[in-house]
C-alpha cells in the first residue's frame, strides 16, 4: 500500500499461512463428516443403536477438532501451496474418515456382541476408539510437529484422559470403562487403524511420486518429438 516492494515477502508469507491452515482445517472437519456419515449408515444397516450420546460427541469434537482448530488456524505455516486444494483435502479426508469410521464401528460391534456388557460400556469403547484415532489424525495434520504443536497434542490427550479417568466427569458423560478383554480388543482395533493410516500415507506418496515421474517422462518424450520435427 505504501508503494514499496519490501512488504511483498510478508504478504506472500501471510497468504501461504492462510492457505496452509485452511487446508488443514478443511481436512480435519471433512474427515469428521466422512466418519460420521459412515457410522450413521453402518448402524442403520446393522440395526444397532448409535454408538454415541450427544455429550460424548461433544467431548470428542472438542478435544480432537474444536480446540485444536483454533490453534491450527493461527499457527505459522509458510510452506508453498502445491495447488489442487480440493484434491489434496479429499485425498486426506476420505481415507482417514473411512478408516476412523470402520475402526470405530468394528470396535463397537465387538463390544455389542460381547455377552453381559452394558450399553454405557459399548458406547465408551466407541468413544475411546474414535478419540484415539482423532488424536492421531490431528497429529498427522499438525506435521511437521513443532514444540507448540506437540504441546497442543499433549494437552488434548491429557484432557481426554481426565474425562475418562475422573469419576465425576465419567458420570456426567455417561462413560463406563469396559472390562479388560473388551478394552484389549479396542486397543487392537486402534493399533490396526494407526497402521492403516500410516501405510495409506506411504502408498499415496508413492503413487503421487510415480504419477509425477510418468508425467515428466511424457513431457520429455513430447519435447523430443517436437525437437525432432523442427529439425
Amino acid at each position: 500500500m505504501d508503494g514499496s516492494f519490501a512488504g511483498v515477502p510478508a504478504v506472500l508469507a501471510e497468504g501461504r499461512r492462510v492457505i496452509g491452515n485452511v487446508e488443514r482445517l478443511a481436512s480435519l472437519f471433512f474427515t469428521k463428516t466422512v466418519y460420521a456419515f459412515l457410522l450413521a449408515v453402518s448402524v442403520s444397516v446393522a440395526v444397532v443403536p448409535f454408538p454415541f450420546l450427544p455429550r460424548q460427541l461433544t467431548l470428542i469434537s472438542a478435544f480432537t477438532i474444536g480446540i485444536p482448530s483454533v490453534f491450527l488456524a493461527l499457527a505459522p505455516s509458510f510452506e508453498r501451496s502445491p495447488g489442487n486444494f480440493l484434491g489434496r483435502v479429499m485425498r486426506f479426508a476420505l481415507p482417514s474418515g473411512l478408516v476412523a469410521g470402520a475402526a470405530t464401528f468394528a470396535a463397537y460391534a465387538l463390544a455389542v456382541n460381547e455377552p453381559n456388557i452394558s450399553v454405557s460400556e459399548e458406547r465408551t469403547v466407541a468413544t475411546i476408539v474414535i478419540a484415539a484415532i482423532g488424536l492421531w489424525i490431528l497429529a498427522r495434520l499438525a506435521r511437521p510437529l513443532t514444540v507448540r504443536r506437540r504441546a497442543l497434542l499433549v494437552a488434548m490427550t491429557v484432557g481426554l484422559l481426565i474425562a475418562f479417568l475422573l469419576p465425576s466427569l465419567r458420570a456426567l458423560l455417561d462413560l463406563d470403562l469396559p472390562r479388560p478383554l473388551v478394552a484389549l480388543a479396542a486397543v487392537g482395533v486402534v493399533a490396526l487403524a494407526f497402521l492403516g493410516l500410516e501405510v495409506g500415507d506411504r502408498v499415496a506418496a508413492l503413487i503421487g511420486n510415480l504419477v509425477l515421474r510418468l508425467r515428466g517422462i511424457g513431457l520429455q518424450s513430447k519435447l523430443r518429438r517436437r525437437l525432432s520435427e523442427t529439425k
